[in-house]
């Protein structure tokens, strides 16, 4: 759901390509509302993620992403 959301909100057309420090700290549930924030580092040209549901957090880490290339 993050990569789909990140690779939708860019302008040119890019793929995932790693991931990082990613934690899973709740089962999620059928139904169950969440959200997702994601904030971009230019520094580090990396993508920090978090999802949460209500006050819980369900998920985070950092996220890679490169351009695609035409074959």
């Amino acid at each position: 759901m993050v990569a789909d959301l990140i690779a939708a909100s860019r302008q040119d057309d890019v793929h995932l390509s790693g991931l990082s420090r990613v934690k899973f700290r709740k089962i999620v549930k059928p139904g169950e509302i969440l959200d997702i924030i994601a904030t971009f580092d230019q520094i580090k040209e990396q993508y920090m993620f978090r999802i949460t549901s209500g006050d819980d957090e369900v998920c985070s880490g950092v996220m890679f992403f490169c351009q695609k290339t035409e074959r």
